[in-house]
Protein backbone atom coordinates (compact mmCIF):
# COMPACT_ATOMS: atom_id res chain seq x y z
CA UNK A 1 0.00 0.00 0.00
CA UNK A 2 2.59 2.60 0.85
CA UNK A 3 4.09 1.90 -2.45
CA UNK A 4 1.33 2.70 -4.21
CA UNK A 5 1.10 6.39 -2.22
CA UNK A 6 4.76 6.88 -2.89
CA UNK A 7 4.38 6.38 -6.53
CA UNK A 8 1.35 8.70 -7.07
CA UNK A 9 3.02 11.25 -4.82
CA UNK A 10 5.70 11.26 -7.16
CA UNK A 11 3.40 11.53 -10.29
CA UNK A 12 1.78 14.32 -8.78
CA UNK A 13 4.44 16.32 -7.79
CA UNK A 14 8.28 16.78 -8.26
CA UNK A 15 8.34 18.32 -4.72
CA UNK A 16 9.59 15.23 -2.60
CA UNK A 17 8.47 16.61 0.62
CA UNK A 18 5.24 15.56 -0.43
CA UNK A 19 5.74 12.18 -0.15
CA UNK A 20 8.12 12.84 2.98
CA UNK A 21 5.24 14.00 5.01
CA UNK A 22 2.61 11.37 3.96
CA UNK A 23 4.75 8.61 4.54
CA UNK A 24 4.88 9.01 8.42
CA UNK A 25 0.89 8.67 8.33
CA UNK A 26 0.70 5.76 5.76
CA UNK A 27 3.34 3.75 8.23
CA UNK A 28 1.28 4.30 11.32
CA UNK A 29 -2.15 3.51 12.02
CA UNK A 30 -3.90 5.91 10.18
CA UNK A 31 -3.11 3.68 6.85
CA UNK A 32 -6.28 2.24 7.11
CA UNK A 33 -7.88 5.74 6.84
CA UNK A 34 -7.96 6.55 2.93
CA UNK A 35 -9.78 9.51 3.17
CA UNK A 36 -7.21 10.80 6.40
CA UNK A 37 -4.35 10.07 3.37
CA UNK A 38 -6.29 11.25 0.64
CA UNK A 39 -7.12 15.00 2.20
CA UNK A 40 -3.20 14.89 3.25
CA UNK A 41 -2.06 14.79 -0.41
CA UNK A 42 -4.64 17.13 -1.48
CA UNK A 43 -3.35 19.43 1.53
CA UNK A 44 0.29 18.91 0.60
CA UNK A 45 -0.35 19.93 -3.38
CA UNK A 46 -1.65 22.68 -2.26
CA UNK A 47 1.12 23.83 0.34
CA UNK A 48 3.46 22.94 -2.35
CA UNK A 49 1.49 25.15 -5.25
CA UNK A 50 1.25 22.15 -7.38
CA UNK A 51 -2.90 21.96 -6.81
CA UNK A 52 -4.86 24.29 -9.06
CA UNK A 53 -7.92 24.31 -6.88
CA UNK A 54 -10.87 25.31 -8.31
CA UNK A 55 -14.98 25.93 -8.26
CA UNK A 56 -17.49 23.65 -10.50
CA UNK A 57 -18.90 27.00 -11.71
CA UNK A 58 -15.41 28.71 -12.64
CA UNK A 59 -14.53 29.26 -16.47
CA UNK A 60 -11.62 29.12 -18.53
CA UNK A 61 -10.04 32.40 -16.91
CA UNK A 62 -9.51 31.48 -13.81
CA UNK A 63 -8.54 28.01 -14.90
CA UNK A 64 -6.12 29.42 -16.98
CA UNK A 65 -4.88 32.20 -13.99
CA UNK A 66 -4.97 28.92 -11.53
CA UNK A 67 -2.61 27.23 -13.95
CA UNK A 68 0.04 29.74 -14.33
CA UNK A 69 0.96 28.83 -10.64
CA UNK A 70 1.72 25.12 -11.38
CA UNK A 71 5.32 25.03 -10.59
CA UNK A 72 5.23 22.30 -13.43
CA UNK A 73 4.13 24.86 -15.59
CA UNK A 74 6.60 27.28 -14.59
CA UNK A 75 8.89 28.24 -17.66
CA UNK A 76 6.94 26.85 -20.41
CA UNK A 77 5.90 28.65 -23.43
CA UNK A 78 2.98 27.49 -23.19
CA UNK A 79 -0.17 30.28 -24.35
CA UNK A 80 -2.46 29.50 -21.41
CA UNK A 81 -3.82 32.77 -22.99
CA UNK A 82 -5.61 30.03 -25.50
CA UNK A 83 -7.42 28.19 -22.00
CA UNK A 84 -8.86 31.68 -20.71
CA UNK A 85 -10.57 32.46 -23.95
CA UNK A 86 -12.85 29.66 -23.63
CA UNK A 87 -16.61 30.67 -23.16
CA UNK A 88 -18.12 27.75 -22.38
CA UNK A 89 -17.45 25.42 -18.80
CA UNK A 90 -15.41 24.32 -16.94
CA UNK A 91 -14.95 21.06 -18.65
CA UNK A 92 -14.87 22.94 -21.98
CA UNK A 93 -11.55 25.29 -20.78
CA UNK A 94 -10.16 21.67 -19.26
CA UNK A 95 -9.84 19.96 -22.87
CA UNK A 96 -8.61 23.04 -24.23
CA UNK A 97 -6.07 23.21 -21.00
CA UNK A 98 -5.34 19.48 -22.18
CA UNK A 99 -4.76 20.45 -25.94
CA UNK A 100 -2.34 23.09 -25.17
CA UNK A 101 -0.57 21.14 -22.26
CA UNK A 102 -0.36 18.34 -24.60
CA UNK A 103 2.54 20.46 -26.44
CA UNK A 104 4.97 20.31 -23.34
CA UNK A 105 3.93 16.71 -22.24
CA UNK A 106 1.34 17.19 -19.80
CA UNK A 107 -2.28 16.94 -18.72
CA UNK A 108 -4.25 17.66 -16.05
CA UNK A 109 -6.00 15.22 -13.50
CA UNK A 110 -9.09 15.87 -11.32
CA UNK A 111 -8.34 15.10 -7.59
CA UNK A 112 -11.73 14.31 -5.86
CA UNK A 113 -12.35 16.06 -3.10
CA UNK A 114 -14.64 14.48 -0.57
CA UNK A 115 -14.30 17.71 2.20
CA UNK A 116 -15.84 19.84 -0.56
CA UNK A 117 -18.10 18.64 -3.49
CA UNK A 118 -18.20 21.97 -5.13
CA UNK A 119 -14.15 21.92 -5.52
CA UNK A 120 -12.53 20.63 -8.78
CA UNK A 121 -8.62 20.57 -7.69
CA UNK A 122 -6.51 19.67 -10.76
CA UNK A 123 -2.93 18.78 -11.25
CA UNK A 124 -0.76 18.43 -13.97
CA UNK A 125 0.77 15.39 -14.61
CA UNK A 126 3.07 14.07 -17.36
CA UNK A 127 0.97 12.19 -20.62
CA UNK A 128 3.59 9.49 -19.90
CA UNK A 129 2.16 8.80 -16.69
CA UNK A 130 -1.63 9.67 -17.21
CA UNK A 131 -3.00 6.29 -17.45
CA UNK A 132 -0.59 5.03 -14.35
CA UNK A 133 -1.88 8.15 -12.17
CA UNK A 134 -5.74 6.53 -13.19
CA UNK A 135 -4.66 3.39 -12.01
CA UNK A 136 -3.19 4.32 -8.67
CA UNK A 137 -5.99 6.55 -7.79
CA UNK A 138 -8.30 3.84 -8.56
CA UNK A 139 -6.93 1.32 -6.32
CA UNK A 140 -6.45 3.81 -3.76
CA UNK A 141 -10.41 4.29 -3.63
CA UNK A 142 -9.86 7.71 -5.58
CA UNK A 143 -12.17 6.89 -8.75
Amino acid sequence: MSLAWRQLCTYLSDDPGLWNTLSDQVDSQEASQTSTLWQSVLDGLDASGDLAFLDRADSGVELATALEALPRLQGTRLDLDLIGDVDGSLDEAIVRADEVLAGDGLCLVHLPDEEDPEAYPLVAVRLAVFDDVQILLASLGQR
